[in-house]
C-alpha cells in the first residue's frame, strides 16, 4: 500500500487492480464511528491532498458516512 496511510493503523489500503487506480482506503475495524473518522481525515488533510495528487484520486469504502452533510464534511476536512 501507500507508504502516505502509514501514519495510522485503523486504516488499510490497496490498489483495486493491477493498474494500481484507484488507492483504496478503508478501516481497519468495521465498528468505527463516523466521529473517529472524521476526527482522523481532519487531522491529516495535507497526507490526503498528496495521496490524491499522487494517486490522481482515492476510493474511501467501508467508511460510516450515511448523510450527505458527513460526506460534505469528508471533503471539507481533505480538500479545505
Amino acid at each position: 500500500g501507500s507508504q502516505s496511510l502509514h501514519f495510522n493503523n485503523l486504516f488499510k489500503d490497496y490498489y483495486i487492480n493491477e493498474e494500481q487506480f484507484p488507492l483504496v482506503i478503508s478501516p481497519q475495524h468495521p465498528d468505527l464511528s463516523i466521529a473517529a473518522f472524521l476526527k482522523w481525515v481532519e487531522r491529516y488533510p495535507v497526507e490526503f491532498r498528496t495521496l490524491i495528487d499522487d494517486c490522481g484520486c482515492l476510493l474511501l469504502r467501508g467508511f460510516p458516512v450515511e448523510t450527505a452533510q458527513q460526506f460534505a464534511d469528508v471533503v471539507r476536512s481533505v480538500l479545505g
